[in-house]
């Protein structure tokens, strides 16, 4: 739970030899190259419409802070922050300071930190500048200690009470809605995002992303709340203010972005309308509530990205709370993020129970590759207890007889799904055997169809108690 520290800025003596802009000092454990990728993180060039020349109160009032995190190309994550300080040691203007701290990889798994990174942002963990002391040292500089991450108080104006009450404000719920799906997009369209705004409401902003998501998922989502120049850096969320090196305007330039605008209210691409993002939006406004349910869903699984898959696994949670009205377009995507990332036994045997109070329903709405996937999953849900067995069973006999019954199933399409679903699954000859004979498909199903044809009521064995030919 350890975090190293380093501090950048200029001075008249640091780790490199000379003086001016260098690394003053840093905490034992962070290498060379990890030192050399911070540094190139710690540029700071204010708008072009900010005076040259300062005074303190113009420095607090009008210098946006930049506040980073991103993971370093050693697998650890930096989390940095930089304000513009006025005059360095020698009086020439330009000055700022660089505080990083460098966590472990797996400090930010699992819901190990406390809190998102950006709640850090402006708090008591970062030093603003050197001390007097510091300053006038003339030899190398003592190694900064390192810091317990338990120990690192976040800022107390960036809860989720508090961002969830700025994106009420001014109607700020509308670039809520495509701001979020941007971001699901972006594993897709590589299309970073940028946000424009008074500076003190970026880290609103930026905090309602992750706040939306399990702890987990954080690490994945690089920002920055103030740069330049977006085109030169590579976090995923950027914001940056006018009179910088973005223009807004040019619309063929920023192509490669999704633009957020919040100073009047608009963005610049069309986005996909995802279900979850819905969710989100209401839990903000309305009911947090419904969104920890959300999470504490997403931490029982193995999903931890922010992409496409959210959306089915948004399906897979309404399924286990809620009706589901459209079968055929939900089960199938719920089923297949559960085949993929669903390991916790507990989750998988709810799901099969409440799939066993639909699969009636189920049975006369899915198509064949859809039905695939049912079966797939109820076949892995009995590796978790044998009585899951008979739910799969009830669904594949169900499921064949009305496809043989009420659609022009073929012998070549009954052959491949038989296949599919048995054959590759280490359940497949103890599901055969809750059923009937499947091993030679073509008396079976010659048998169907003229039964069918004819009219005849099929024996008990094969309608599994529905006597009745539909």
């Amino acid at each position: 739970m350890q975090v190293l520290q380093l501090f950048y800025t200029s001075c008249e003596s640091g780790l490199s030899s000379g003086k001016g802009f260098q690394t003053y000092s840093m905490s034992p454990g962070i290498r060379a190259d990890e030192r050399r990728e911070i540094e190139s993180l710690c540029g700071y060039r204010p708008p072009d419409n900010l005076p040259v020349q300062p005074t303190p109160e113009e420095i607090s009032d009008l210098f946006p802070i930049t506040f980073g995190f991103r993971q370093l190309q050693t697998g650890r994550y930096v989390v940095w922050q930089i304000k513009y300080l006025g005059q360095d040691y020698s009086g020439r203007y330009g000055n700022y300071f660089v505080h990083a701290l460098v966590l472990e990889s797996d400090q930010l798994n699992f819901n190990t930190l406390a809190v998102y990174p950006i709640q850090w942002y402006n708090s008591k963990v970062f030093r603003n500048r050197l001390t007097d002391g510091e300053t006038t040292v003339t030899s190398s500089p003592e190694p900064l200690p390192v810091l317990d991450i338990r120990k690192l108080a976040p800022n107390p104006d960036l809860t989720f009470a508090k961002v969830a009450s700025f994106l009420k404000e001014d109607d700020r719920r509308k670039l809520l809605v495509p701001l979020l799906s941007a971001l699901i997009d972006y594993p897709t369209t590589h299309r970073r995002l940028v946000l424009l705004d008074e500076p003190a409401y970026i880290p609103y902003w930026i905090a309602a992303l992750p706040m939306a998501f399990p702890k987990r998922f954080g690490q994945h989502l690089s920002f920055i709340t103030y740069t330049y120049d977006p085109y030169t850096t590579g976090e995923v969320v950027c914001a940056t203010q006018e009179n910088t090196r973005f223009n807004v305007a040019n619309q063929s330039q920023n192509f490669s972005f999704f633009v957020v605008n919040g100073l009047d209210q608009s963005f610049n691409q069309t986005v996909n309308h995802y279900e979850v993002v819905d969710l989100i939006e209401t839990s903000y406004l309305f009911h947090e509530g419904n969104l920890n349910a959300f999470h504490t869903f997403l931490e029982a699984t193995d999903y931890n990205v922010i992409d496409a898959d959210l959306e089915s696994a948004y399906y897979l949670y309404l399924i286990t709370h809620s009706e589901v009205a459209d079968l055929n377009s939900k089960i199938a995507p719920a089923l297949q993020f559960a085949n993929r990332y669903v390991t916790h036994s507990e989750l998988l045997g709810e799901l099969a129970l409440r799939l066993d109070q639909v699969i009636d329903d189920m049975v006369g709405k899915l198509d064949l590759q859809n039905a695939q996937v049912v079966v797939q999953f109820l076949l892995k849900v009995a590796q978790a207890g044998t009585n899951y067995l008979q739910i799969a069973a009830n669904f594949y006999r169900g499921f064949l007889n009305h496809f043989i019954f009420e659609s022009p199933l073929t012998m070549a399409d009954l052959t491949q799904f038989n296949h599919a679903v048995l054959a590759n699954s280490p359940f497949g000859n103890e599901l055969r055997k809750q059923l009937i004979d499947t091993k030679n498909l073509k008396p079976l199903y010659g048998i169907w169809k003229r039964t069918c044809q004819c009219g005849h009521q099929l024996p008990t064995t094969f309608l599994n108690g529905r006597n009745n030919v539909r």
